[in-house]
């Protein structure tokens, strides 16, 4: 439980700790099973906002991250939270782009039209199966962005190629989930039924 003085232990920790210890206690505060029982009006609170804030902008490469991440699961919406984040989505890192997609996406709930082309981007462009399952997963929760900035051609297309080119069977079924979910299996059936007739014809003029 994250009482006051566990609060001021983290704390004190954040600001005089090695960068090890500070990453340490950036993912024990990010992967915390109860990260919204925090106090959120106590001083702690407040004072740990700060703090995480100030590492945003710090100059090495891994506590930033980590800060920044660690700002949006705690709720922490600023613009340098959102920037940051913004900036990790072209790192070189293909975790910390992963991470930052899924922050922006789920906890801080910025649905810009550079995020959902992000998200395309990520569906086919990294090497681990798990990112681009992640990012096809993610097209769900960004339905109403995508239809508001009309990106549905451009996502149901993209969907459709993961059905065919992609190699991992555990893509292809997200993909198959998020069609379903998105309600564009009506689409894609179609679009099999055009091909399907398309080759009996070919087939039929050869004759």
């Amino acid at each position: 439980v994250w009482d006051i003085a566990a609060l001021e232990v983290v704390i004190q920790c954040l600001k005089y700790g090695s960068d090890d210890l500070r990453n340490s206690l950036l993912n024990v505060l990010r992967y915390s099973s109860n990260p919204h029982h925090l106090n959120k009006q106590s001083i702690q609170f407040r004072v740990l906002r700060s703090l995480l804030l100030s590492l945003c902008e710090r100059s090495t490469t891994r506590i930033p991250s980590q800060a920044a991440l660690t700002c949006a699961y705690l709720d922490i919406k600023v613009d340098v939270v959102r920037d940051k984040l913004l900036q990790y989505l072209h790192d070189p890192d293909e975790d910390l782009r992963s991470q930052a997609l899924t922050a922006l996406i789920l906890n801080l709930r910025y649905h810009s039209a550079e995020v959902v082309g992000n998200c395309l981007i990520q569906t086919k462009s990294p090497i681990k199966w798990t990112t681009r399952a992640n990012a096809v997963q993610l097209i769900v929760s960004l339905r109403s962005a995508i239809e508001e900035k009309f990106m549905m051609g451009e996502v149901f297309e993209r969907l459709q190629a993961l059905l065919y080119d992609e190699c991992s069977k555990e893509v292809r079924l997200t993909a198959c989930n998020t069609i379903n979910e998105l309600g564009l299996h009506s689409k894609i059936l179609q679009q099999v039924v055009r091909f399907a007739l398309c080759r009996i014809k070919c087939s039929s003029t050869m004759f």
